[in-house]
């Protein structure tokens, strides 16, 4: 991801990732172990980045960003905007 810092508790981060060009747009699949992470204020000022994720997930997991905490049910999409900060 870029300017995501996934915590990695083994130091491991064992992922996938493939680029599609489809014209004008890139598209790209991620496939990551789950792991926390973050994207924050020094990250989005050094590595900025407007790409915006769609993440789903065989479990739950939850979010915070833009001041709200969402949370996913397992197999359910999520839109991520990497253009603001999240933990």
């Amino acid at each position: 991801y870029v300017g995501v810092r996934p915590r990695r508790p083994d130091g491991r981060f064992d992922a996938d990732y493939a680029l599609y060009s489809i014209g004008d747009l890139s598209l790209g699949r991620i496939n990551t172990p789950g792991v926390s992470a973050d994207r924050d204020a020094v990250s989005l000022r050094t590595v900025t980045d407007d790409a915006v994720f769609l993440n789903q997930s065989a479990s739950g997991w939850a979010l915070e960003q833009r001041g709200r905490r969402w949370t996913a049910v397992g197999g359910e999409a999520f839109v991520l905007d990497n253009a603001a900060a999240f933990t």
